[in-house]
């Protein structure tokens, strides 16, 4: 190998050597100039203690200070890694930690106290609740949920949020039964109507809400002639949706309109009457019995069918019992007034016990009835190395232990033998903000897109109507989406769009029409026979003069149909 090469300097501050000079310089070092004395010695190029092969392994050892900006070890850093160049630790130990250098420079920071909790607790904020409490620090589990408003028109439906718009159907509106907005035209007072009042009604050309005046409704002439009909139906034929002509007694006897079906729910209505509708039709409903009475076991009697005969009858629920009770032999059961009993009285004796012999025990922890053997009872005393253990790691002694495992949104921190583990919540693993929660100072919330028909009352989130009453829709003052009634074009109303058209006298014909159809049309003729009278017959649908001629008397049409009478001889004497 070729000699090291040393570029020798002073220290004066003159000495300058170019790139090529310092890329092929080995060394260079620095003396002082009057007594020659070394100051540094400085490798202008990288520098490596060692080789990466087995033997060459070698050890950089520094009595001193070792400064730079990046120092490498491949192998490693032995001695004391932990200490500032003033020899003081440049790691701090905090409230109720500590912190600990091994001989092998390895750091451990453990906690010195018995429990721990979350050092800013979390705060439940608008919108959002715990099923304990307000705060969340980690020291015991709690459940995070949507907090609703009361009648605020959200809620809960299979876990998902959703509308309830039974909270905010206000005047003239309803919910459907299926989260539906709906009219509601029968929830309304009924009113004497006024000629210039307005009704909604849906126009059947095109499928849209429009608005008629009364006195339009009225001038169709609408009739209802019920006993007219000729048809009948039988209880065969007769459909839930067919309709009944019934006179309302609280509407002075105006005549209105029912189901089959809601008949029937009409009359199985009445509570506690064990009555139920189906489709129109009664039904037993025992769920509608009263549950007021208490059941005397010993004299009370139960409905049953005899699979026998298939006819209903009635026994006493101490004969039930009895019969469930079968043979104590068998079972073990025996009844006393209609009471189960356990009768191990009458039971034959098991003779010689054996350790795999089995009896029944009350399980305190299930709150149930099981088995187990004599085997088990008698080492009862010892702990189970089969029960399920709650662990930190696995244990080769336990067969069914669990380890603990913080998931998504804990941290898990294990402070030691004798002392406690602590799960902390870790509000980042659990906050989305692309659907609707935002985070702030440890905070959780529910963020609302503006105008967009949510807002928050009270710390509750809640619906605001105005955000999204379109027309003929209005928020009333309370939260209620309301329809807006009126006369305007952006006005509705209520009512009916088929007339009836009946012919009277002198008039035939006549029919139905539908008012917003484009060529709707009903059609009345003249009857001449009504007001024929002396003098005029009907022939042919068509009233004609019948004039007569007497003795010298001439009756002819003229050229405009006129008649012109005249005597035969141009005289006409007097009798």
């Amino acid at each position: 190998m070729p000699p090291n090469k040393i570029l020798p300097v002073s220290n004066k501050q003159n000495h300058q050597y170019s790139q090529g000079q310092l890329r092929v310089t080995d060394f260079i070092v620095l003396r002082k100039s009057n007594n020659r004395h070394i100051i540094k010695i400085v490798s202008p190029n990288d520098y490596q203690i060692g080789l990466d092969q087995v033997g060459f392994e070698a050890s950089l050892n520094v009595i001193g200070n070792i400064t730079g900006s990046i120092i490498r070890a491949s192998t490693g850093f032995s001695g004391s890694l932990t200490q500032l160049t003033d020899g003081t630790s440049y790691l701090i130990a905090g409230s109720n930690i500590t912190i600990t250098t091994g001989s092998s420079g390895a750091i451990t920071i453990a906690t010195s106290t018995a429990t721990g909790t979350t050092t800013n607790a979390l705060t439940i904020s608008d919108g959002l609740q715990l099923d304990s409490g307000t705060t969340f620090d980690g020291s015991t589990a709690v459940t995070l949920s949507t907090k609703l408003k009361s009648s605020g028109g959200l809620k809960i439906d299979s876990g998902e949020l959703t509308i309830e718009p039974s909270d905010f159907a206000g005047s003239g509106l309803i919910d459907d039964g299926s989260d539906n907005l709906a009219i509601d035209i029968s929830g309304q007072t009924l009113v004497a109507a006024d000629t210039a009042d307005h009704v909604l009604i849906l126009d059947a050309t095109d499928g849209t809400l429009k608005k008629a005046t009364v006195a339009t409704i009225q001038a169709a002439g609408a009739s209802l002639d019920i006993a007219g009909l000729s048809n009948t139906l039988t209880e065969t034929t007769l459909a839930t949706g067919d309709f009944f002509a019934v006179a309302d007694i609280s509407a002075t006897n105006e005549v209105k309109k029912i189901t089959t079906e809601d008949i029937g729910q009409y009359l199985a209505s009445s509570t506690n009457s064990g009555i139920g509708e189906s489709s129109g039709k009664l039904t037993i409903d025992i769920n509608d019995l009263s549950t007021s009475a208490t059941i005397n076991v010993g004299t009370d009697f139960i409905a049953f069918v005899d699979a026998d005969d298939n006819v209903s009858y009635k026994d006493s629920i101490s004969d039930l019992v009895t019969a469930i009770a079968g043979t104590v032999t068998n079972t073990g059961l025996a009844s006393s007034s209609g009471t189960l009993l356990l009768d191990i009285t009458n039971q034959t004796s098991v003779g010689t016990l054996s350790a795999s012999d089995e009896i029944i025990i009350y399980d305190v922890d299930a709150a149930a009835l099981k088995k187990t053997t004599i085997a088990d009872v008698q080492s009862a005393s010892a702990a189970p190395t089969t029960a399920q253990y709650v662990v930190l790691t696995s244990d080769a002694t336990l067969t069914n232990e669990r380890i603990l495992t913080a998931g998504d949104g804990l941290d898990l921190t294990d402070a030691g033998a004798g002392s406690s583990a602590t799960l902390a919540v870790d509000v980042t693993d659990f906050i989305d903000t692309s659907y609707g929660l935002t985070e702030s100072s440890n905070n959780i919330r529910v963020s609302l897109k503006s105008s967009a028909g949510l807002k928050f009352v009270s710390g509750e989130l809640s619906i605001e109507p105005s955000d999204f009453a379109g027309t003929g829709l209005q928020d009333d003052g309370s939260d209620k989406l309301a329809v807006v009634f009126g006369t305007s074009s952006t006005s509705v109303a209520k009512g009916s769009n088929i007339v009836t058209v009946n012919a009277g006298d002198g008039l035939s014909g006549g029919g139905s029409m539908t008012i917003g159809n484009a060529s709707d049309s009903v059609t009345l003729n003249i009857r001449p026979s009504d007001f024929a009278g002396v003098g005029t017959s009907v022939y042919n649908s068509n009233l004609s003069t019948y004039i007569e001629g007497g003795s010298n008397i001439t009756i002819t049409t003229g050229s405009d149909n006129q008649l012109v009478i005249a005597a035969s001889s141009g005289v006409i004497s007097e009798p």
